[in-house]
């Protein structure tokens, strides 16, 4: 009885699943999603969620040019 070398395949209805609820909940993270698949009796790894979560791009972070405009306010002594 030979067994195949490494971790075994995890179900495509699963990884179906994880992308199901990673979209319709755009604000879960891996540990949320992993958490809400342990409450369903599916046992796999918080880093094996994180891997077949689909990918979002993050928001850009602002300038310096626009924190300064933001902040001017803040920044500037007032001279009278």
């Amino acid at each position: 009885m030979s067994r195949a070398p490494g971790r075994p395949k995890m179900c495509s209805g699963t990884r179906h699943l994880i992308r199901q609820m990673c979209l319709a909940n755009p604000l879960w993270g891996a540990p949320r999603v992993h958490g809400e698949l342990l409450k369903l009796g599916i046992k796999i790894s918080q880093a094996t969620v994180g891997r077949y979560m689909p990918w979002r791009p993050k928001a850009p972070s602002p300038t310096w040019r626009s924190f300064l405009h933001n902040h001017m306010h803040c920044l500037v002594a007032r001279f009278n």
